[in-house]
């Protein structure tokens, strides 16, 4: 558990290029979302999106971050992570935070291979996908992320999912299909 935790500050220490927003944790699991069966609401008043994970999996950390992993008794490394971060500018596209943000990896000291890089939709605006695998500690792990832009609340906001596994994992049926639960049940909160 305590590396699953590691590795996702890591990636996520790499790959954020702006501050965090708040980190205040007035959770409200479940409360106001609309979960399918079988799964768990969450958001909290830091964050700007709701987001459904599996109700087997764990919610690790829920205060602006939002990082969720499979069951305790799993032998998986995955994590699978939604943040939100400040855009500098309403002019940034996804595409054009994937490239600073392959420019940080390229220079941060680990070994990364870049696999592919694909248009799709996260909560129904235009995203960017990038999978690579990247060298940390002496151990392999595939990346996948998912950038998308919004304005919200007059603030410019760039939206990222992260899921972070071994091979193992990528194609374990039960992980592929909580990272398209979380995908597909991603929501941006209406504005206040």
């Amino acid at each position: 558990m305590k590396n699953k935790k590691i590795l996702s500050l890591i990636l996520i220490i790499v790959t954020a290029l702006t501050l965090m927003t708040s980190c205040s944790s007035s959770e409200n699991a479940g409360n106001d979302i609309e979960a399918p069966e079988g799964t768990v609401g969450v958001t909290n008043d830091a964050i700007h999106f709701t987001v459904c994970y599996p109700q087997n999996w764990v919610c690790d950390r829920n205060d602006g971050l939002v990082s969720i992993s499979p069951p305790g008794d799993s032998e998986s490394k995955a994590t699978i992570s939604v943040h939100e971060s400040s855009a500098l500018s309403e002019a940034i596209t996804p595409e054009d935070y994937w490239d600073k943000a392959k420019e940080e990896l390229e220079t941060s000291g680990n070994k990364c291979n870049f696999l592919d890089g694909k248009e799709r939709t996260l909560g129904g605006e235009k995203a960017w996908q990038v999978t690579y695998v990247i060298e940390v500690g002496g151990n392999s792990y595939k990346v996948t992320q998912v950038f998308a832009y919004k304005s919200m609340d007059k603030s410019h906001r760039v939206f990222t999912v992260t899921f972070t596994g071994t091979e193992d994992d990528y194609g374990n049926k039960d992980i592929a299909s909580a990272f398209n639960t979380i995908m597909n049940t991603f929501a941006f909160k209406a504005e206040a």
